[in-house]
Parts: C-alpha cells; sequence; structure tokens
C-alpha cells in the first residue's frame, strides 16, 4: 500500500518497528512538511506544500553511496546524520565520500568514478560544480541512478533530487535585514561572504540578497568568496576589517558567521559590528542563543538527508515518490530559538561524521 502524501501512520500499528526504533526516531511514520517542485531542478515552476509520510522500512538492503563537498563545518555533518539515521531506520547501506572542499571538483569526479565501480544502487551527490561532472553523470546514470541532494546540478541524468531554492536563503536573509533597516532609516554597511561562488548556491544566495535590500538602507560594500572552511573565512573577515571597520553587518555562511564572533571579540568591535549567517550551523544556534548572531535561516539539513534516502529507496522499488522535494525554509531568530524543533536541523552533539551504515 502507499502510505507516502496522506494520513499519519499510528504508531500502536506498528508497536514493535516503533520500539525498536524509539531511541533514533520516536516513530518511522511521522509526516514531513515538504514543498515539492513541479519541475525538478526548475525553482520557477509552481511548487506546493504538503505533508509526506516516509517509508517504515525498506524491502530489501539496498546498496547507497553518497558524495559530500566536504564535513569542514557541521551542515554537512547535520546532512551526514539525516542520511545515516534514515538509512539505519530502513535498513539500507550506506557509504560516503567528502570532497574536502568546494574547489576539489577532479577528487569529487574520482570519488563519484570510485563510488560507481563499488556497485551501488544508486549514487547521492552534493556536488561541489553545477555541471563539471556532467560527462561522468551521463555515463554513470545510465547503469546506476543518480540523485543530487542540497547544492544545484545540471538535471541531465539526475533521477530526482532534494533541495530547496538557494535563491529563497537569499531572499528570507535580505528580508530580515530590511525589516531592522526600512527605506529611509540611516544607511547601513554590509560586508557580505557568500561562499565559494558557484553557480547555484553563493551566486544565488547573493543575487536574491542584493535584490531583496534594494528596497532598504541597507548597502553592500563589499563582498568576498571563499572556501567554507574556518580558516579561510576567517581569513578573508581578517583582511576585510583590516582595511576598514566600517561596517554595521557582517553576512555570510554559517562558518563565517562562527569566525566573525571570534573576530570581532577579538578586536572589541562585537558592539558595533552585528553578524548574521545564510545558513544554519550548531555554532549559529550557539551564537544566536548567546545573542552574538543575530538571525539565519535554515533549510532544516538533517530533514534532507532523510529526505533524501526514502526518496531513493522509494525509487528503487518502484514507489510513488517526489520527483523534487525539500523541507521548508524557517527563520531562525532569537524569538524563536529555544521553540523550534531543533532535530531536524541540527545533528546531535554526540553525532561524528559516519562514513558507513552497514546493512542488518
Amino acid at each position: 500500500m502507499n502510505t507516502m502524501i496522506t494520513n499519519v501512520i499510528r504508531c500502536n500499528t506498528l508497536k514493535s518497528l516503533c520500539f525498536l526504533l524509539i531511541s533514533t526516531y520516536p516513530c518511522a511514520a511521522k509526516t514531513w512538511s515538504i514543498r515539492q517542485w513541479d519541475q525538478m531542478l526548475d525553482y520557477t515552476s509552481n511548487s506546493t506544500i504538503t505533508q509526506y509520510t516516509p517509508l517504515a522500512h525498506a524491502q530489501k538492503a539496498w546498496k547507497i553511496c553518497a558524495l559530500y563537498p566536504h564535513l569542514k563545518d557541521s551542515y554537512w555533518l547535520s546532512v551526514n546524520y539525516g542520511m545515516v539515521d534514515q538509512a539505519k531506520i530502513l535498513g539500507v547501506e550506506l557509504m560516503v565520500h567528502e570532497a574536502g572542499g568546494y574547489y576539489q571538483v577532479k577528487k569529487q569526479a574520482e570519488q563519484l568514478e570510485q563510488c560507481a565501480k563499488s556497485k551501488p544502487d544508486a549514487i547521492v551527490i552534493g556536488t561541489v560544480t553545477f555541471n563539471r561532472h556532467q560527462e561522468l553523470i551521463d555515463k554513470i546514470s545510465k547503469q546506476i541512478p543518480v540523485f543530487g541532494i542540497v547544492n544545484r546540478i545540471s538535471p541531465q541524468g539526475i533521477s530526482a533530487m532534494t533541495g530547496v531554492d538557494w535563491n529563497m536563503m537569499g531572499k528570507m536573509t535580505g528580508k530580515f535585514l530590511q525589516s531592522l533597516h526600512p527605506k529611509g532609516s540611516p544607511q547601513v554597511k554590509i560586508a557580505w561572504f557568500p561562499g565559494a561562488g558557484k553557480v547555484g548556491i553563493s551566486s544565488t544566495k547573493l543575487s536574491a540578497f542584493k535584490q531583496e535590500i534594494m528596497p532598504s538602507s541597507a548597502r553592500l560594500s563589499v563582498s568576498r568568496y571563499g572556501d567554507t572552511g574556518k580558516l579561510e573565512q576567517l581569513t578573508l573577515i581578517e583582511d576585510v576589517l583590516d582595511n576598514s571597520t566600517n561596517y554595521d553587518y557582517i553576512v555570510g555562511t554559517g562558518v563565517t558567521a562562527e569566525a566573525a564572533v571570534s573576530a570581532l571579540r577579538a578586536r572589541h568591535l562585537t558592539n558595533k559590528i552585528k553578524v548574521i549567517s545564510g545558513y544554519f550551523t550548531h555554532s549559529v544556534y550557539r551564537g544566536i542563543l548567546r545573542g552574538k548572531i543575530l538571525a539565519s535561516p535554515s533549510d532544516q539539513p538533517a530533514l534532507q538527508g532523510r529526505m533524501s534516502i526514502d526518496q531513493v529507496v522509494r525509487f528503487l522499488e518502484n514507489k510513488r515518490y517526489v520527483k523534487h522535494m525539500a523541507p521548508e525554509i524557517i527563520m531562525i531568530t532569537s524569538q524563536n530559538i529555544s521553540t523550534f524543533n531543533k532535530r531536524d536541523s541540527l545533528s546531535p552533539t554526540s553525532f561524528k561524521p559516519t562514513f558507513h551504515v552497514a546493512a542488518p
């Protein structure tokens, strides 16, 4: 029976299953609120919000290989957690590779080939490039279905996608600033650190952010691109501040926000320059909780990891599946930091990077 987008399956009909899963997932039939697009990887196409019921268990121990850009910040650690935990719930095998950074196109291509040679039933890729893997994906996808996660990728050769519209992430960040500094109020200056400058990720966020702050008194004074490691982002921030401290805000990646808190404290600028993050991580969570970071949109990366595994299994089992879906984006501020559903955005503090989940 198809249990995809209907009513919640009650735990009392799955008592034995829920008992086994209670430590990691209160009930495997919990519904998720998702956004689905009519056209895969076309964020201009019509989209709708609906309730989605994940599978309780896979029909067989499918073998899934996943590739991430890196595990240098806790955003991808949370994706990793979601995928790992859902793989355990469904009873499938998961193998994970991470490229080491957004500039590691060659390394990720090698990992993609290595992944294909291990003969998995499916491959999930959080890509470091929009289309430079195209020839390889075209070749692999003839034998093994390839799925996208988080980062926008050319749709050719991709069977399905789990990932939000990064344009909306940038818009929500800009809208927050617009609400603080409406048109006509005193002008404020922004230093923006959007990440590695990749098509469909950083460039999309920056464009949307710039558009959203136009009808406000906020002005973008400087932008600096760089990979999302803490040392790389801290170096960029220090370089900008060495030239001028005449900024009201530092806005950037989750790693940027974390590095900015430290850099501003060291320069005694905490009360002068405020920090806003463009996506949500453990450090950003702590920063908002402590009043060091003002806000951040969350695309619920842990939930995206879960969704991706469920999407793959549905595809492999010829069940109805959503071709492109993602969680709803939520804006996290001091107002809701203590009440939002943290487990869908962040991995538990005890979770460590996990590169293999064996099937039971």
